[in-house]
């Protein structure tokens, strides 16, 4: 039997393109200003984090996709304010699209393989490999996972209810 219970939405942060903030999200969207640039592209500013009180050492966090930082950003924006919830209860459900830039390390793995199937030297290969990214440490790997959104929000404020990431591509 599926019983209803009640969701409450009890605050929110955004960051949609250059509009970082509820309050500049709001001030586009009521004024009609784009968020896109000339090229209807979305750029988001650099992304700021306070240190104190940060779970993550900023080392590891410097090998993060910016996906991950934004939404700690965009959660420490929505939590602002708002009483502390019931840990096992509070999920975090993330919609995003993949990073682009999470594919490169694909790629790098397999390059090698590939490259030497066709007869590449080793000078090319390592050159290959160099202009497709660097090679992944510890705290890249974490840091590419597209999954990890909602970890890392979980992780950073200890929710413990269900969570988990969408994304379509």
């Amino acid at each position: 039997a599926v019983v209803a219970s009640p969701i409450a939405i009890v605050s929110i942060g955004v960051s949609a393109a250059s509009a970082v903030g509820r309050h500049a999200f709001t001030a586009a969207l009521l004024s009609g200003t784009s968020c896109l640039d000339r090229d209807g592209i979305g750029t988001l500013p650099d992304v700021e984090l306070p240190l104190a009180g940060l779970k993550f050492p900023p080392n590891d966090l410097r090998a993060a996709l910016g996906q991950q930082l934004a939404i700690l950003q965009v959660t420490d924006e929505a939590l602002a304010g708002c009483a502390p919830s019931a840990a096992a209860r509070t999920g975090v459900h993330v919609g995003m699209g993949t990073d682009p830039d999470a594919a490169r390390f694909g790629v790098r793995w397999r390059i090698s393989r590939v490259a030497e199937q066709l007869g590449e030297s080793d000078e090319w290969i390592e050159a290959a490999l160099e202009s497709v990214g660097p090679a992944l440490d510890s705290a890249g790997v974490l840091g590419t996972m597209p999954n990890l959104v909602a970890n890392r929000v979980n992780s950073q404020y200890d929710l413990t209810g269900p969570s988990f990431t969408v994304s379509s591509e």
